[in-house]
């Protein structure tokens, strides 16, 4: 009852193009008996570490993933683990900037807490690149950390790993240290 849809994020993919957008939308919507949808590419669209910060190309592809009825993005690139609340972006030119980013509205479902709201109010965007090398630590830069508003949870000080489980409505997610703490842990719902 799931559907994973994983796209190429590098820099010569152009996610504006209209074809490649409605290559997204038509896969999307081939799925939709699918409880679940997933999509996974390598460099996150939102993410706050200081080495790749401005390489926000992905958010281009975000409101396609939205109306297809994406629950997940799973990302990495960033070496740390990183989970937005659950969010909607839209951009406002289609376009990158020269300078890497992508001017948008972002708007925040704060509510949601997987205990007490089973539905969140946008996709949620984890990174999951904790896996071995190097650790990026955290920053204390105030334009990073201002900019990094939408993120709920973030872990730099441990190697981990992330496992998600779907028995049938239930979706689990978990991001493991490496000496097998769960550092993180939320569940979505649907009947």
């Amino acid at each position: 009852n799931t559907h994973w849809i994983v796209l190429d994020g590098n820099y010569y993919m152009d996610w504006s193009n209209p074809d490649l957008r409605k290559w997204v939308s038509d896969d999307l919507a081939r799925a939709a008996s699918a409880k679940w949808k997933f999509a996974t590419f390598h460099q996150p669209a939102f993410s706050t570490d200081i080495y790749h910060l401005k390489e926000q190309r992905m958010r281009l592809i975000v409101d396609a993933l939205e109306k297809g009825g994406v629950d997940i993005v799973f990302a990495g690139h960033a070496h740390n683990y990183q989970r937005t609340f659950p969010l909607h972006f839209q951009p406002s030119t289609g376009k990158i900037n020269l300078d890497g980013t992508v001017d948008g509205t972002i708007t925040l479902d704060k509510t949601w807490d997987s205990t007490t709201s089973s539905n969140p109010n946008g996709i949620i965007h984890i990174v999951t690149g904790a896996g071995g090398a190097r650790l990026y630590s955290p920053t204390d830069n105030k334009e990073i950390n201002r900019m990094g508003d939408f993120l709920l949870k973030t872990v730099s000080d441990c190697h981990s790993y992330t496992v998600s489980n779907v028995d049938g409505g239930k979706l689990t997610v978990q991001q493991v240290s490496d000496r097998g703490k769960v550092i993180d842990k939320f569940a979505l719902r649907k009947d």
